[in-house]
């Protein structure tokens, strides 16, 4: 069970008198777009009722997600409106990135990770599936990543702040 983890040492105090600590860091679902969500939410009903329960958790390579989120993205831009694609998309970019979690954790196996490293030419699926800040949220958020046994990575294509001219 995760220990519960403050996340801001500024509290929120309330005119009725109560506190609680702040809100900084613990994410904002309460600010996403509730039609959106409940229209991605649909295709994780039709698929639960077509292919199984919660059946995209068994494991699927990362770069087949991707890849279906593109072929629906230029559908859309395209001017299909056959199916819902952009919902479609964003279901295959959501169970992406969870399928990321779950591999660099060590809950999935690490073959599902395919991507491919076009910058420092490693095999495919050496490349790192989540990014340093991904890690960082994460981490805030109490789940506990394994520290790597050395860094394979230059730490150039680490920082952000160092490839922004790409």
């Amino acid at each position: 069970m995760e220990k519960f983890k403050k996340a801001s040492t500024e509290d929120t105090n309330y005119t009725s008198g109560a506190i609680r600590d702040g809100r900084v860091g613990k994410g904002a679902p309460n600010w996403m777009p509730q039609s959106a969500l409940f229209l991605v939410s649909r295709i994780y009903e039709n698929g639960n009722l077509s292919r199984g329960i919660r059946n995209w958790e068994k494991g699927m390579p990362i770069e087949d997600y991707l890849a279906s989120a593109q072929r629906h993205i230029s559908k859309y831009l395209a001017g299909f409106r056959d199916e819902p694609h952009i919902p479609m998309a964003i279901w295959n970019l959501l169970n992406a990135l969870q399928t990321s979690i779950w591999v660099k954790l060590g809950l999935r196996p690490k073959e599902l990770n395919t991507l491919p490293d076009h910058l420092t030419g490693r095999e495919m699926g050496e490349i790192d599936p989540l990014c340093p800040q991904e890690i960082e949220w994460l981490t805030f958020w109490g789940i506990e990543f394994k520290k790597p046994e050395s860094e394979t990575l230059p730490a150039a294509i680490h920082k952000v702040e160092d490839i922004e001219d790409l």
